[in-house]
């Protein structure tokens, strides 16, 4: 039996509705358009400002990861080092009239009631539109919120590669906490992810950290 049992739902439902978010508001729309779709916060969530500088975060490229297992992505676009072997799983999100496909990569740790994921999805914009990476992040943030019941205690910018992201600090149900990185590429029009919910609400450890310092998008 699972130890997470009906809190492993609010354990892996942070990517998903984050996906469905990050859709309807990612894209400018082009000159023969006239309706825009604008994001606005949940009414439950507390997010805090973000600083306006955007720290860079460096990746881990060391290769001293113990007995960790090092992760590539179906499309050797980004790569993750996990506490053991990650279960692969194929989730499609509706948003907008539009299916996003992708594949949820995740461990659970049973024994310490942690959640590992990734994911890397194609944003399926019309054609003509320009990907609009702040309103991406701001919809992805705010309907993670909502959608999850959860509230955005802590907000930042920050960068990696080149990419703009946010990491958010997510209190979710009960003692939950998630820790989740995103970042944007508008030239490929995908959008990354990386997650660690605790159950314990301590989502600052030394295996976290590794975690997200192996994330690396190519």
């Amino acid at each position: 039996m699972h130890i997470f049992s009906k809190k492993q739902l609010g354990l892996s439902v942070f990517i998903p509705v984050i996906l469905a978010g990050f859709l309807p508001i990612s894209g400018c729309n082009s000159p023969k358009e006239s309706n825009t779709q604008t994001a606005s916060p949940s009414p439950s969530a507390q997010i805090s400002t973000p600083e306006t500088s955007s720290p860079s975060v460096t990746p881990n490229t060391s290769s001293n990861t113990g007995n960790w297992y090092s992760y590539k992505s179906e499309d050797s676009s980004y790569s993750a080092d996990f506490p053991a072997k990650p279960q692969e799983q194929k989730r499609t999100v509706n948003s907008a009239g539009k299916e996003i496909n992708f594949i949820l990569v995740n461990y659970p740790d049973q024994a310490n009631k942690r959640f590992y994921a990734t994911a890397v999805s194609n944003v399926p914009l019309p054609p003509g539109t320009k990907f609009d990476v702040e309103k991406g992040l701001d919809g992805a943030r705010d309907n993670a919120a909502r959608s999850a019941n959860a509230k955005i205690t802590k907000e930042t910018k920050i960068k990696l590669n080149g990419y703009e992201g946010r990491e958010l600090i997510m209190q979710g149900q009960g003692t939950l906490v998630a820790k989740q990185r995103m970042f944007a590429d508008p030239k490929n029009f995908k959008l990354y992810q990386a997650i660690l919910v605790a159950e314990d609400g301590n989502v600052e450890f030394p295996e976290g950290q590794k975690f997200f310092d192996s994330f690396q998008i190519k």
